[in-house]
């Protein structure tokens, strides 16, 4: 025969072992949600830079002129830029996926 405390102690291992599955659940949804505002967040930044570049290039073809070369400075540092925050967000998709 099984004893009310036996129950209750039946009871508490079942909500023990829902909430451990609920911490595991909010564990892969952190990772997953952490893993897309980091690589947005490169991604933006990027996106900026090459911004920069595109508007100091069409500054230059049109007559507004801030400085030889300028725009193709700005074209390499968009690229570089751009090159770092792909490798950046495979990094921290590696990372933060294991």
């Amino acid at each position: 025969m099984v004893t009310k405390e036996e129950k209750m102690i039946k009871k508490q291992k079942t909500k023990i072992k829902k909430l451990k599955e609920q911490l595991k659940d909010l564990k892969k949804e952190t990772k997953r949600r952490t893993t897309s505002l980091i690589t947005s967040a490169f991604g933006f930044v990027a996106a900026l830079f090459w911004r920069d570049a595109i508007q100091a290039l069409l500054n230059q073809t049109f007559g507004v002129n801030p400085g030889e070369g300028f725009w193709l400075i700005q074209m390499g540092i968009a690229i570089v830029v751009t090159i770092m925050a792909v490798i950046a967000i495979f990094l921290v998709s590696k990372t933060i996926g294991r």
